[in-house]
């Protein structure tokens, strides 16, 4: 039942990502035993008190960010892998009619985290050179064409040929393999005339983080959104000062931010990429084809 100023929804859609599976991985730690599922696209089935500007029958997506110290839905509080449930009323976003449940339900991490990196964080200018680092993951993807519609020019770093394949026929400009290419900064620095990229996104961790210092030009940016590979890193801070690079980091995106990227994939200007819809029995199937780093997009989840 919805407490006062909830609403109890019927899960229509809800995204899976890898704090499902570790929840380190969204800087909190939740009460155990727990629902998980961040990303939910619901409709509403009963109001709690004090409930205001909201109907039953309306379509919602949910803002995950409970703010400040309360966490996130999915994490500290059950979440969407469900067929129902009860979030507070002021994190719902109306959707638009036309809209796919399911794709709308690849938004609230991935698509809002990396509009806030790219336009609240970075303000991209739109003349810039822009690596992105795990390009075929939901993240990569959404910042791939954030930064796209904003001008700039687009280079995607990927683990494998074929990911690579699908990047560049996705638009990417072009397209480096690092599994097994140690030398992939001096094919970047190739790629750019020697020039190197203004700004690295990297939503994966410290692992590639010598070669991002490699092939950013002085006075570019680092900006880091992930710890897959690890919550430390090791640098030449005499490298960093002398060339003057920039490194920033961002929390997960929300409130402005999605309601900004709800409206551009309203318009047709942004599309999340699903790689599966998978029915919520086959949860832990998800879970682990998303350990196994063989998706293009996003995987969801359907009651």
């Amino acid at each position: 039942e919805p407490a006062s100023g909830e609403v109890l929804l019927r899960v229509l859609a809800c995204g899976v990502n890898h704090a499902d599976r570790r929840p380190s991985f969204a800087g909190v730690e939740g009460p155990m035993p727990r629902v998980v599922g961040l990303e939910i696209v619901g409709e509403i089935i009963a109001l709690g008190v004090e409930v205001q500007g909201w109907s039953e029958g309306e379509r919602v997506l949910v803002d995950p960010s409970l703010g400040g110290a309360r966490g996130l839905i999915g994490i500290t509080t059950d979440g969407g892998h469900a067929e129902r449930v009860t979030v507070p009323a002021e994190n719902l976003h109306r959707l638009p009619p036309d809209l796919d449940p399911e794709l709308a339900a690849a938004l609230p991490i991935a698509f809002s985290s990396a509009w806030h990196l790219l336009q609240g964080r970075a303000r991209l200018k739109g003349d810039e050179i822009v690596l992105i680092a795990g390009a075929s993951g939901a993240f990569g993807l959404a910042a791939a064409q954030i930064a796209n519609l904003a001008g700039c020019r687009v280079l995607a770093l990927t683990s494998s040929e074929w990911k690579a394949r699908e990047l560049k026929r996705l638009g990417c400009a072009v397209v480096f393999v690092s599994r097994g290419a140690a030398d992939w900064p001096r094919a970047v620095l190739r790629a750019t005339g020697r020039r190197g990229v203004d700004l690295v996104v990297d939503p994966v961790g410290p692992a590639l983080w010598s070669g991002f210092l490699r092939v950013i030009t002085p006075g570019g940016k680092l900006l880091s959104c992930g710890t897959l590979t690890g919550e430390t890193a090791a640098l030449s801070l005499a490298e960093l000062q002398s060339r003057e690079i920039s490194i920033l980091g961002a929390r997960p995106g929300g409130g402005a931010d999605l309601s900004r990227v709800l409206s551009l994939v309203s318009l047709g200007q942004l599309g999340p990429i699903i790689d599966r819809r998978l029915p919520l029995e086959s949860g832990v199937e998800a879970y682990d084809l998303l350990d196994s780093r063989g998706l293009l997009g996003k995987i969801v989840l359907r009651p």
